[in-house]
């Protein structure tokens, strides 16, 4: 049958089909406008209307094939049959619509039942597309195999290299990768992305929704990813839901990076918030790592055991952990840290460590027991091998020592030194202001000394030792019995009148002192006021008078008396190298202005305040309760403890321990030789140790912490920068908030880490970080870039940005590596090989193809020539029986032999055409043949460069140049905008919109998440249900508004509106231009830096003062801060002035109370009968002071009598005199 048109008018040709016609119809005339497809029933080659029709299409037999409507089929080379029942089976076949099939070759077919095959492509409903290089788009597609991808609708793409993208993907096996919907991909090189994403096993990848990514070299990322097993890696989410997991990520190579992550063993790493790890090492969030090889640092970090350190946080939540390290070989650093059992360290903030080899430093620090230390602030350390050393202090027993501020030290092995010292039983020494010691082989020293019992002796202020074998040396001493000895003073203090110092009472008694008592058995009391009252008794002095023991022989027996010379070159002797109190024991009256409760021992040493204790020569306790205890020790600051030669301690609270230790901060701490802590509240434990950045620690001999809040542990070790940390022989973290851990471990540059030593090598560096937040972990390790890590002993990472585990010439590998998902992903070996092998296979088919290409063209241009040779041959044997027909004619004669020559010249003509005719059409199907090849060709080296997808609802629009839209309804209207999700809209410009009804309408806007808009030039929101409208206006989180130009809102639930307003946390509100609001109305807002030594360099010219009102706005008052500087100075002056003040006025009530008993002391004169002159002395008492006089009264005549008088007090300036006479009548 010959296909034929029907010709129509130009303005018909919407409702008609243009098509080509037969080749006979082509060589008569030019191409036709047709309405409709004709069948040429009768084969007359001519339109015949009530003959020919569109019914039942079929081109089977004819050379170029085009069929369309009912029952259409169109078999064979070239086909293409459209509408109701097509088929068009083969060759270069495209069939669209109703029950179309279009089986073979270069097959497409679109619409309602399409099927394809080989070279297949079927688009539409129930589209199959099976096999080879299979393609289907849409509705129910399948696409079944070798090159398989199927996109959307009930997609399967099932195995070689399928792909399967959108609503109920699976892509079973070999390449497999399927993208959204219900995406499972099963076990070949498996990657699936989104949706219900599972990539069962092999080299598996999930990404996104609820990933598995069972096993192999799995890698799941998103929402509530697993990657259960061998290679797993899983990163991130689902933090939020109550039902969900997060990542996992279940042993073998195990690491979780993020979320809910947990990585359970085998290499297990888990970093981010929830971490858990199992095995060995979680950074960050919920991060616990526990035991074997285990190191957990960060927010809620615990690492329970075997091998075990804890570094930091949670000190803001008081509800969670933060730094544990429960066991073993443990160590806890920061935060919450407790470090619980086996060789347990605890350094910093709420500080415990739980016994067994325990060391706790730093803040609220206990250490309870077995070879217990705790040093710092609120230390405990209870038990066994303990030392608690500082602040808060205790040490509860067995070994203990307990050196600082509150300290107590409970029994056993006791020692307690500093202020509020106690020490309780058993081997007790306490030594400085409220010591204690009760008991056993009690000593104790200075400021409150008591000292109750056993082997008891107490030296210093307001000592007692009470009985046993007491012996009591000081200001208002006492030593009550037993073995007693009591050397004091004290019974001058205007305060405490009647007060007795030395008392001694009976057995073996001594009381050597102002007004001594030592009340029987084996008494001796010496000196003034000193009574003994007998048994054995020496007294000097009994009550109401003195006695001198004179021209006594010098002693040459232990029972001889001594004379006088003797007595003084003894008190000479001690007065010398001895003890003095207030008044002091050589024989010297005090010095009424002396301060109270003192105790001076050695030559020179001076205790000049209230309550302080020099022991020692040339020592000086000046400040209030101090105690220097050391050959030029001082101790200045109130409360303040220096002990050993030249140890200073200036600081209130401070303790200086060790030869030329210096302690000058506010409750430092300096224990070791010339060691130094000068910052508020530092501690430097260890020789030549410096401390003098407020709150920083130093332990080891040679190490410095100069940064507020730093610490360095180790021989030589230094940590300069804010927050850093050092911890090793001379590592260094000079960086704010570095860590340097190992010998000769260097953190310079700001958020840098540097771990590893230097190998064993004294020649090598350590691990180097000096680049900003820079990592080098390993010996040798350097990372001298910006965010540059570099991993492994001697690695070498000299690039912002990068990671690298070798250097030049030592490179390593990076073993067990799951295949990369996303573009900044590491790829692995495989997928390396994957490609190379992949573009090797594609090269080869399209090498292939293209010699394919060029045979056939070369069959093609043999079949032209030899068309042209066969026209040739029709032509001239056409001419020749022309020539013969004219000949024929012109003969006459001869005519029926002519005639003969004519028909046979014809009939040669006729079959050079035919020949003609057939080698054109074999010349045509080598072009055709030779095209499918070079377009096959390049379809192998070449990508698929644009796509729409069709399913189910309404298809992917992608209207702007170089624009891409994907998923059902998603809009690219913006040129080089990009749409990718269900109703994602890109408007305007190059905007991206990323997630299901999201819109990004201006040039570089962009909205990722669910369902987020962002309006405007370079507006940008992120997370779910977030609006930034405005040019460069930014929303990142959940339920954000930032509305105005620059307006930024960054949290939960936080509102900036207004051109620059910024809102950051939740609920945080910035209602207009320029404001910027921090934290809801509940929240607390901490700037750490605003105190710090930069920002007040960094201010310049007049200062302020910053105030708020209720609504929490800020604004700088109109006072000029430089008149509060000198506040200050004009209060200490004040101070000093009332100070004075108050001296006067003590002075004035002083001399009045002493004026006042003199002048009770002067009372009438009176002249003893039978006298011509007589002399009284009287003595009298007024509120503390005591007042004397002594009167001459005289007769001169009967009625005549002169007199005179001459008063005085114990209060200086009050001596006063009378003369009187007297007439009588």
């Amino acid at each position: 049958m010959t296909l034929l048109t029907e010709t129509i008018r130009p303005q018909t040709i919407r409702r008609g089909l243009l098509i080509a016609t037969s080749i006979a119809a082509l060589s008569a005339a030019s191409p036709a406008w047709a309405e409709t497809c004709l069948l040429d029933r009768n084969n007359n080659g001519e339109v015949d209307p009530g003959t020919d029709n569109d019914g039942s299409a079929d081109t089977a037999g004819s050379d170029l094939q085009l069929a369309c409507g009912v029952g259409a089929t169109a078999t064979g080379p070239g086909s293409t049959a459209i509408g109701a029942d097509a088929t068009a089976t083969g060759a270069s076949s495209v069939a669209i619509g109703r029950d179309s099939v279009a089986s073979g070759t270069a097959s497409t077919t679109i619409g309602a039942q399409a099927t394809a095959g080989e070279i297949g492509t079927a688009i539409g409903f129930d589209s199959e597309a099976s096999g080879d290089s299979g393609v289907a788009i849409g509705a129910q597609a399948t696409a079944s195999g070798i090159s398989s991808t199927a996109i959307g609708g009930v997609s399967e793409a099932t195995g070689t290299t399928s792909t399967a993208i959108g609503f109920d993907s699976q892509a079973s096996s070999i390449s497999d990768t399927a993208v959204g919907g219900g995406s499972i991909a099963s076990a070949g090189f498996s990657t699936a992305i989104g949706g219900d994403s599972e990539a069962t096993g092999t080299a598996s990848t999930a990404i996104g929704a609820f990933s598995d990514a069972t096993g192999t070299a799995s890698t799941a990322i998103g929402f509530q990813t697993f990657a259960t097993g061998e290679r797993s890696i899983a990163i991130g989410s689902d933090g939020e839901d109550t039902g969900g997991v997060g990542a996992v990520a279940s042993a073998d190579g195990a690491i979780a990076i993020g979320n809910d992550a947990l990585a359970s063993s085998e290499r297990a790493v888990a970093l981010g918030l929830g971490a858990v790890a199992s095995g060995s090492t979680a950074l960050g969030g919920g991060a616990q790592a526990t035991g074997a090889g285990s190191v957990a640092v960060g927010i809620d970090a615990q690492a329970t055991g075997d091998r075990s350190i804890a570094i930091g946080e949670d000190g803001g939540d008081g509800d969670t952990l933060g730094a544990v390290a429960s066991g073993e070989d443990s160590t806890a650093v920061g935060n919450n840290a407790l470090a619980n059992n086996a060789q347990a360290s605890a350094f910093g903030s709420g500080s415990a460590a739980s016994g067994t080899g325990s060391i706790a430093i730093g803040a609220s620090s206990q250490a309870s027991a077995a070879r217990s230390t705790a040093a710092g602030f609120n230390s405990v350390a209870s038990g066994l091998g303990s030392a608690a050393i500082g602040a808060s202090s205790e040490a509860s027993g067995i070994n203990s020592t307990a050196i600082g501020r509150d300290s107590r030290a409970s029994g056993v092995g006791g020692t307690a030194t500093g202020s509020f010292s106690e020490s309780s039983g058993i081997s007790s020494t306490a030594t400085g202001q409220a010591s204690v010691a009760s008991g056993e082989r009690s000593t104790a020293i200075g400021t409150s000394s008591d000292a109750t019992s056993a082997y008891s002796t107490a030296l210093g202020s307001f000592s007692e030792a009470i009985g046993d074998r007491s012996t009591a040396i000081g200001s208002r001493s006492v030593a009550s019995g037993d073995q007693s000895i009591a050397i004091g003073a004290d019974g001058d203090d205007p305060n405490n009148i009647g007060a007795l110092a030395a008392t001694a009472s009976a057995r073996g008694a001594i009381a050597i002192g102002n007004e001594t008592q030592a009340t029987a058995i084996n008494s001796v009391a010496l000196g003034a006021g000193s009574i003994a009252n007998r048994a054995n008794s020496l007294s000097v002095g009994f009550v109401g008078g003195e006695r001198q023991i004179t021209n006594v022989a010098a002693g040459t027996e232990n029972t001889d008396a001594v004379n006088l010379a003797q007595l003084n070159a003894s008190i000479a002797t001690a007065g010398a190298s001895g003890c003095r109190n207030n008044p002091g024991l050589d024989g010297i009256p005090g010095n009424a202005d002396d301060p109270a409760d003192t105790l001076e021992c050695g030559d020179g040493a001076l205790a000049s305040a209230v309550g302080s204790t020099a022991i020692g020569d040339d020592s000086q306790a000046s400040g209030a309760e101090a105690t220097a205890v050391g050959k030029s020790a001082l101790a200045s600051g109130e409360s303040a403890s220096a002990f050993g030669s030249g140890a200073v301690a200036i600081g209130d609270d401070s303790n200086a321990m060790g030869v030329q230790s210096t302690a000058s901060g506010f409750r430092a701490t300096a224990n070791g030789f010339r060691s130094t802590a000068t910052g508020e509240r530092s501690t430097a434990i260890g020789a030549r140790s410096q401390a003098s950045g407020d709150f920083s620690t130093t332990t080891g001999s040679d190490s410095e912490a100069s940064g507020d809040g730093s610490t360095a542990t180790g021989f030589d070790s230094e940590a300069s920068g804010l927050f850093s940390t050092a911890m090793g022989s001379q590592s260094t973290a000079s960086g704010r908030q570095t860590i340097a851990v190992g010998t000769s471990s260097n953190a310079e540059a700001n958020g840098a880490i540097a771990i590893g030593g230097d190998g064993g090598d004294p020649d090598s560096d350590g691990a180097l970080a000096s680049g900003e937040n820079a990592i080098a972990l390993g010996s040798d390790a350097q990372a001298t870039a910006t965010n540059s890590v570099a991993l492994g002993a001697a690695s070498v990472a000299d690039r912002d940005n990068t990671v690298s585990v070798g250097s030049t010439g030592a490179e390593r590998q990076i073993t067990n590596v799951a295949a990369g998902t996303e573009n900044t992903d590491a790829a692995n070996v495989g997928q390396v090989n994957a490609v190379a092998n992949a573009a090797t296979n594609a090269q080869a088919t399209a090498d292939q193809a293209r010699t394919e290409a060029a045979a056939a063209q070369t069959r093609a241009d043999e079949a032209f020539a030899s068309a042209a040779t066969a026209q040739t041959t029709a032509d001239t044997a056409r001419s020749e029986a022309r020539a013969a027909q004219l000949a024929a004619d012109q003969a006459g004669a001869g005519v029926v032999e002519a005639q003969a020559k004519a028909d046979e010249a014809f009939e040669t003509a006729v079959e050079a055409q035919a020949d003609a005719n057939t080698a054109r059409n074999e010349a045509m199907q080598a072009q055709t043949d030779a095209n499918r090849a070079l377009a096959q060709a390049e379809a192998n080296s070449q990508e698929l460069a644009y796509f729409d997808t069709n399913s189910s609802g309404p298809g992917a629009s992608a209207t702007g140049t170089d624009a891409l839209a994907i998923g059902t309804g998603s809009e690219a209207m913006g040129d080089e905008s990009v749409a990718v999700g269900s109703g994602a809209r890109a408007i305007n410009g190059k905007a991206v919109s990323i997630g299901a009804g999201n819109v990004a309408s201006g040039n570089g806007a962009v909205a990722i998440g669910d369902p987020n808009f962002a309006t405007g030039t370079g507006a940008v929101a992120l997370g779910a249900d977030n609006s930034a409208t405005g040019t460069g206006a930014v929303a990142i989180g959940n339920l954000n508004v930032a509305n105005g130009n620059g307006a930024i809102a960054l949290g939960n639930d936080a509102s900036a509106v207004g051109n620059g307003a910024v809102a950051i946390g939740p609920g945080a509100v910035a209602d207009r231009n320029n404001l910027i609001a921090l934290g809801g109305g509940n929240a607390t807002v901490r700037i750490s830096g605003i105190t710090s030594s930069a920002s007040r360099a960094a201010q310049d010219g007049a200062l302020n003062i910053v105030t708020t009102d209720a609504m929490g706005n800020l604004a700088a008052m109109e006072i000029d801060v430089t008149g509060l500087t000198t506040l200050g100075e004009r209060t200490g002056i004040l101070e000093n002035r009332t100070t004075l003040l108050e001296n006067s006025v003590t002075r004035m009530s002083k001399q009045t109370n002493g004026g006042i008993a003199a002048a009770m002391a002067m009372s009438g004169s009176i002249i003893v009968p039978d006298t011509t002159w007589s002399m009284s002395f009287n003595l009298a008492t007024y509120n503390g002071e005591q007042g004397f006089s002594s009167a001459l009264v005289g007769r001169l005549s009967e009625r005549v009598y002169i007199s005179t008088s001459i008063a005085g007090s114990t209060a200086r300036g009050t001596t006063g005199g009378r003369v009187g006479v007297a007439f009588g009548f």
